[in-house]
């Protein structure tokens, strides 16, 4: 006989785990399997339930193989999977982990913190999904949910950038480097911070990094994408500095003396600015030249 519902927490990262506060319920594989299925793929049919957790069986054996798990799930006691007709899915009381960061990277990637404003916290950093476990669906889950946390850390840095937000921009870009250290993007999110801060020898430093593990790891350099990433904020920091002693120059040698200002004794005022070149700046009036007379 079944127990009334309780609440119950399942946790598919860093491995399965199903209680109700200090209450651990232990299953068969087989029926962690099937908990597992609906908790990521929220709601299924049975014949599609047996074709994906038992491939390599004819359809007649799956659907007695999904009886027989379920009927194991349901003696446990509490009721953990619903049946309406012929859909299968997790027990409104069941709370999971997955789903609930969902939420969070999802609400990241749309320019939303769950609650207050965007942090490096924002997309929390979490496990493998099921590790050990090998089956096609959950590969392609793991690696969906793995690209999905490196896309939202990555979206939380550029939008806390823009926000001038450096140091928490940085710790979600490294976040990223963190779980994956080859992923070129995530060094170029860390150099634009570097940059953005005015630090060049720092992002210089990031940039060799990424060239020195992607060349060891994959045996490739950068992109050009990183390459034009410095480049840019070197022609940037040439132009800047090279304005200062172009300025300079130019107030020197070919600077015009404002109307109506007085220029200081012994100033020369350039040829064409009013003047004569003479010291001291004043005009002299020049008469006009006389014909020469013929002899």
């Amino acid at each position: 006989m079944e127990k009334p519902q309780d609440h119950w927490e399942l946790r598919l990262f860093d491995g399965f785990e199903l209680r109700s506060g200090a209450e651990r319920l232990v299953l068969p594989l087989n029926s962690q399997r099937l908990i597992a299925l609906l908790a990521l793929r929220v709601t299924t049919t049975r014949g599609q339930a047996g074709g994906i957790l038992w491939p390599e069986a004819p359809e007649r054996q799956a659907g007695g193989r999904l009886r027989t798990t379920l009927w194991r799930v349901r003696s446990t006691g509490p009721a953990i999977v619903e049946r309406r007709g012929g859909q299968l899915s997790l027990a409104a009381g069941v709370d999971v982990d997955v789903r609930t960061w969902l939420r969070s990277a999802r609400q990241a990637l749309d320019g939303q913190g769950p609650a207050g404003p965007l942090d490096a916290r924002t997309v929390p950093l979490v496990g493998d999904l099921l590790p050990g476990w090998y089956e096609d669906w959950v590969l392609v889950e793991r690696e969906r949910l793995r690209q999905l946390q490196l896309h939202a850390l990555e979206e939380v840095s550029a939008q806390l950038l823009g926000q001038g937000r450096h140091a928490a921009a940085l710790e979600a870009a490294l976040s990223v480097l963190h779980l994956d250290p080859i992923r070129e993007s995530a060094h170029r999110a860390v150099i634009a911070v570097h940059l953005a801060e005015g630090n060049l020898g720092e992002a210089r430093r990031q940039s060799e990094a990424c060239r020195a593990i992607l060349l060891r790891e994959l045996g490739v350099g950068p992109s050009p994408l990183l390459r034009a990433l410095l480049d840019g904020a070197e022609d940037a920091g040439h132009r800047q500095a090279g304005a200062a002693p172009l300025a300079g120059a130019l107030s020197q040698a070919g600077a015009v003396t404002p109307p109506g200002a007085v220029t200081p004794p012994g100033a020369v005022t350039p040829s064409g600015a009013g003047g004569t070149g003479v010291p001291g700046g004043v005009p002299v009036a020049r008469s006009p030249e006389r014909p020469r007379a013929d002899r």
